[in-house]
């Protein structure tokens, strides 16, 4: 599952329909994402697919009657103002460069999601905690005019607070400065490459403000491996600028999706143990006197064990050389070990009665 996350009007959907090669999701010069929606990519479909759950379950195929419906779908959770999050999933077949690049097996998801900077709307904060919690990887989107946004720097936080995984492993974590084509350029420099020498410019912006974020300073290696591209689409969903490296990036991707899957499972395995251990020592402090009494118990089962033990030895030793004497004898040390383990065992019985009406052991 891979995540393509930023502001508000960044151009997410418009870079995943481009990706897809097929307008699904709705797009607007306006916030208009409600959901989470994610796109599996699987080869033999002759129609896009799409079922959710929203009120009752309910599947749509399609290509028109999937968008129509997202868009329906996304003005009424809005309106409804439930923080409830509604999980779309489409299935379509992918284009011919993303099945060349063997993108058409299923294993690969593409997800969009609200922008994270919509504080007015209440599921974006539960949306954007379940992408980070499911996700292996992320796209992120930075609008050209944002890369030293405020909003970036607490995009990096969250993330790396939530997912610091990400950080960790390589090819995890790409980052897509968009609309470029909007980026206003001088005649005199576009004569001389000066288009190219702006995008460079953006990009070296990005990673010296990325540098100086704090959380990332836990991650040195991180800025020297990252992916950067500058991509633009236009009105008829054309990629243009970096678009193709773009899209390489994300066939990368789905070479290495078994390696991502395998970091997130170790932090999930990491948290699961964080948590138990806290547990235990949390019960340590509520139960101690429990805790004492158990370990009481423990020390007394094996003094009697070793007690046990060393009067058995006893008893063969005085059998062998005294004959049908040493029956006896024999059996009167095995009465007088069983007295005394009788004895040892009423003592700590009394103990550990005492220890539970005063909450103290006796001493």
């Amino acid at each position: 599952m891979i995540g393509i996350i930023g502001d508000s009007n960044t151009g997410k959907s418009t870079l995943l329909n481009t990706l897809l090669g097929q307008r699904l999701l709705p797009t607007s010069y306006k916030s208009c994402t409600s959901a989470i929606t994610s796109v599996q990519l699987v080869e033999g479909l002759q129609e896009p697919e799409l079922s959710f759950v929203w009120k009752e379950p309910e599947q749509v195929c399609g290509r028109k009657e999937v968008l129509n419906r997202i868009k329906s779908l996304n003005e009424e959770i809005r309106e409804s103002g439930s923080k409830d999050v509604v999980d779309l999933r489409i299935t379509c077949q992918p284009t011919s460069r993303l099945y060349d690049l063997g993108i058409c097996d299923g294993s690969l998801r593409l997800v969009d999601m609200p922008g994270q900077d919509e504080t007015d709307n209440p599921v974006v904060k539960d949306c954007f905690d379940q992408l980070l919690s499911m996700c292996h990887g992320l796209i992120v989107l930075v609008k050209h005019s944002a890369v030293r946004s405020d909003s970036l720097a607490l995009l990096m936080d969250r993330i790396a607070q939530e997912a610091p995984h990400l950080f960790t492993t390589p090819g995890a974590l790409t980052f897509v400065i968009s609309q470029v084509d909007a980026v206003r350029i001088d005649e005199s420099d576009d004569e001389t490459g000066g288009g190219e020498r702006v995008l460079r410019d953006l990009k070296k912006e990005l990673l010296q403000y990325l540098a100086n974020r704090d959380c990332l300073m836990l991650f040195p290696g991180f800025l020297s491996d990252v992916k950067v591209f500058c991509v633009s689409v236009d009105q008829k969903m054309v990629g243009a600028h970096e678009f193709g490296s773009l899209v390489e990036a994300v066939g990368e991707l789905h070479s290495i999706i078994h390696d991502l899957k395998r970091s997130r499972q170790e932090k999930l395995c990491r948290e699961i143990y964080d948590i138990f251990n806290d547990r235990l020592e949390g019960l340590g402090k509520v139960y101690p006197s429990r805790a004492a009494e158990v370990l009481e118990q423990e020390r007394h089962e094996q003094v009697v064990k070793q007690a046990s033990l060393a009067v058995a030895a006893a008893s063969f030793l005085v059998t062998i050389p005294l004959g049908g004497w040493g029956l006896a004898v024999g059996c009167a040390v095995r009465c007088a070990a069983a007295g005394t383990a009788l004895g040892v065992g009423v003592v700590a019985s009394v103990n550990a009665a005492e220890t539970t009406t005063s909450g103290e052991p006796r001493r």
